[in-house]
């Protein structure tokens, strides 16, 4: 079965090319009438199923003219020999393609500096909560000691003071010099 749809698809893939082959010379032959720039610029194969488009090619050498060429779906790529450099017009006449290349360039480097800003921030914003947090911990943690030693003093002086009040009773009071005296 999956050979059938490889093979499907196969014969489906040559049939497109041949289509396009085919579409692309007629496509070539309706660019290479039009020889102004306007008029290139906005012209659009209604014959093709693709909507085919045409660029303008300003020839920089001496001796050479300009030219329309064609391009389908994706943006064109012209070839050294077809337009040396990077000066043909895709959508307007002002705005060379090497425009356009140097804006996206800019526009992604801005996108990225923008997202390395904002993740430099959220990093900085959570290191810094993470701080306070660790400091309140810290905080809770020397009240709750703090807590603990003055409850265990509390419980100290009530043991020294309950020692005491049974020494008085057995006549045990001031023993300075840790000697047991008789009792009488």
């Amino acid at each position: 079965m999956y050979k059938l749809v490889a093979l499907a698809c196969i014969l489906l893939g040559a049939l497109v090319l041949s289509v396009s082959a085919q579409n692309d010379d007629e496509h070539r032959q309706f660019c290479a009438n039009i020889t102004d720039c306007g008029e290139c610029v906005g012209a659009s194969n209604p014959d093709l199923s693709q909507g085919g488009r045409c660029y303008f090619c300003k020839k920089t050498d001496k001796g050479k003219e300009n030219v329309c060429l064609p391009y389908g779906f994706n943006l064109p790529i012209a070839s050294s020999s077809e337009c040396p450099g990077l000066n043909f017009n895709i959508d307007n006449c002002t705005i060379t393609a090497l425009v356009y290349i140097i804006l996206i360039c800019v526009f992604v480097v801005l996108f990225f500096a923008g997202c390395c800003i904002i993740c430099c921030c959220c990093c900085c914003w959570c290191h810094r909560r993470r701080q306070r947090q660790r400091e309140l911990e810290d905080e809770n943690y020397m009240q709750e000691r703090d807590h603990i030693r003055q409850k265990s003093s509390e419980r100290r002086a009530e043991r020294k003071a309950k020692n005491d009040e049974i020494r008085k009773k057995y006549g045990l009071n001031d023993d300075t010099t840790g000697t047991y005296k008789r009792l009488q």
